[in-house]
């Protein structure tokens, strides 16, 4: 079949006559071999490319044989491939009830498949639960045998691994151990010592120093993967045996994530008491072969954190000093990159879930370092944050912000809105109102058509100085958004306490809705308590239809996610109009109810095009089958 794929490649560099030639000689070769299934795949591929050829006869021809041949041979895939075709063709000719009758035959038939996809799925995954039952009754019996060991081994007041627990499983994971499936690869030891344990214990005393301790424990075992240890190895010294953590940046990774969850207030015996974290970091084999080595190395990093100012993490490898000229070259590059101008706000719709209309933006910040390709927010960001720059790289987001929705709003778009995250650090600092006011009034922009959003974890720090800012903010009438609700352990009181206007829910939680009753039992209640304190919900990371249709049947105000729009750089005049329909999905849907399912299976169906285009193209359809005005 060497004819077959020179024809395909003379076809992709659009040379279409040549590859209709090769085309009509591979047919003949399939006939005269009496090959009836690659006939009927020939005689497609000839009919998609006379297809492109615009020689619609020939190309029907082509593709009703092919269509016969694949039902008599029993090639449903091929005959979902003809249906698409033919759809395209009799659309070209302005045939629309015939194009929409093979389209919904395409569906039919990929329905169908993947039904049957699911169907062998759910075997393999009963077999695939067999054996993980199978392997928890076996894990059951060797648990008994195991408890003697545990008692030795573990910590009485936290259950964790003592000092004695931690070396041995540290041998298992030098020397290799199949059960825990290390085999002697990389690894980290995170070496962790609590900042102002001691002022606990001094102040409230040892019983509320090992309750303390008790809930520490649990906040970093919730961030651990499986495979990884934690160990208590005495006083406020805990230690993470981090099998997910076989290099630097991994090891790094996971220490911002234990330092995150400290991050929150803890209740011990009806005081809030705040900690912080130093933490040590060596790697194997880098940092040593054997647990004492390793051990060792880990707790002199530890202190080289807590000699640079506590609340950090630092190396013991000779890599501590790459990485600290790498996230210096990163903070030197963010120290230019405002004065050349390579920040670009890219702004992602925020729409009405019962309406459809676009009623805000959300600014989401980008980097294009020396103009080139756009670097992640979290690459540069924990940079930011780390160096100060953050505050002047929020200043500038803000201000540009608030330039934007005030063009807008000069454009004759009075209900333009805009929605900004504020930092930790921004909100900190004692000029933020003042700092608010000025892009306010700079842009001749009123305050209410500006929303910033604000995580638990910026406002956990003085409860006073946090009720103080939240005061001046709203006297200006900027409104605020509680942002990544339900992300960890989300505190609500701070709801009852500081005057939030809205709730915005975490994307994880989104995520969850059509896979638990629980995710959607959770969401009712939020939803609920924020109807109760009068609070507007917005969900956020909506990317597919059954998501939009569990948070619009839950009330909530506002939607965002890839489905409705993704983030733009600059959506012109023309392309926003806050209070215009969406993407015509909801237009669509309200003038035609009873074709909705048909319609969201052709949409979500049919992967090789753009959602924008898919729209079109299915309204249109719809518009000269049915008869209906334009809504896009």
């Amino acid at each position: 079949m060497g004819y077959d794929h020179l024809a395909r490649a003379h076809e992709q560099l659009g040379e279409l006559e040549e590859a209709e030639r090769l085309h009509h000689v591979v047919l003949a070769l399939a006939q005269s071999s009496g090959n009836r299934k690659a006939e009927g795949r020939q005689r497609q591929r000839l009919g998609s490319l006379l297809t492109r050829l615009e020689r619609w006869p020939e190309a029907l021809a082509e593709l009703d044989q092919a269509h016969t041949l694949a039902v008599q041979l029993g090639l449903p895939r091929l005959s979902e491939e003809i249906h698409a075709t033919q759809s395209e063709v009799f659309e070209r000719l302005g045939e629309s009830k015939l194009a929409l009758k093979h389209l919904r035959a395409q569906v039919e038939l990929e329905r169908k498949r993947l039904n049957e996809e699911a169907r062998q799925r759910v075997g393999v995954l009963a077999a695939q639960t067999h054996a993980a039952w199978a392997q928890r009754e076996a894990e059951y019996h060797r648990g008994q045998a195991r408890a003697m060991a545990h008692l030795a081994h573990h910590d009485p007041l936290t259950g964790l691994a003592n000092r004695a627990g931690v070396a041995a499983h540290l041998a298992l994971m030098v020397a290799g151990s199949p059960d825990l499936g290390a085999e002697g690869l990389p690894f980290a030891l995170l070496f962790l010592d609590l900042d102002g344990f001691k002022a606990v214990n001094d102040t409230l005393g040892h019983a509320a120093g090992d309750t303390l301790l008790c809930l520490v424990a649990q906040k970093l075992n919730q961030v651990l993967s499986p495979g990884d240890l934690l160990g208590r190895i005495g006083g406020d010294e805990f230690t993470v045996c981090a099998q997910s953590a076989p290099d630097a940046a991994s090891a790094e990774t996971l220490a911002h994530l234990l330092a995150d969850a400290l991050d929150e207030p803890f209740r011990v015996f009806e005081q809030e008491v705040f900690l912080t974290v130093s933490i040590g970091i060596s790697l194997y084999p880098q940092g040593g072969t054997d647990p004492g080595t390793l051990l060792r190395h880990a707790d002199l990093a530890m202190y080289q954190a807590k000699r640079s100012g506590k609340n950090a993490w630092r190396h013991y490898a000779p890599e501590m000093q790459d990485s600290a000229r790498a996230r210096l070259l990163v903070g030197n590059q963010l120290r230019a990159a405002l004065g050349r101008e390579e920040f670009r706000l890219h702004y992602q719709p925020q729409v009405d879930p019962q309406t459809g209309l676009i009623v805000g933006m959300e600014a989401l910040l980008r980097w294009f370092p020396d103009g080139g390709s756009l670097v992640r927010p979290d690459e540069f960001i924990p940079a930011a944050e780390d160096s100060g720059l953050i505050v002047p790289i929020g200043g500038w987001v803000l201000n540009a912000a608030c330039a934007q929705v005030a063009l807008w709003r000069r454009s004759g778009r009075p209900a333009a809105r805009v929605a900004v995250n504020v930092s930790p650090q921004q909100f900190a600092r004692t000029d933020f109102v003042a700092t608010v006011h000025d892009a306010c009034q700079r842009h001749h922009l009123d305050a209410s058509a500006l929303e910033l959003e604000l995580t638990e974890r910026g406002i956990v720090q003085d409860p006073e100085f946090t009720a103080r800012q939240f005061a001046a903010l709203r006297a200006l009438g900027v409104r605020i958004a509680l942002n990544d609700f339900g992300a960890g352990e989300s505190n609500l009181s701070r709801l009852l306490r500081l005057p939030f206007d809205v709730l915005k829910l975490d994307r994880e939680l989104v995520r969850t809705l059509g896979e638990s009753k629980e995710a959607l039992r959770v969401m009712q209640a939020m939803t609920a308590l924020a109807r109760t304190l009068n609070l507007e919900v917005v969900a956020e990371g909506i990317e597919t239809p059954a998501q939009l249709q569990a948070v619009r049947d839950l009330g909530c105000s506002r939607v965002q996610g890839y489905l409705l729009g993704v983030p733009l750089p600059d959506w012109s005049n023309e392309q926003v109009n806050f209070g215009a329909d969406t993407a015509g999905l909801y237009s669509l849907f309200r003038l035609v109810p009873a074709a909705r399912a048909q319609a969201e299976d052709l949409v979500w169906r049919e992967g090789q095009r753009s959602l924008w285009s898919r729209c079109l193209r299915v309204q249109r359809l719809f518009q000269q089958v049915y008869r209906l005005p334009a809504v896009l």
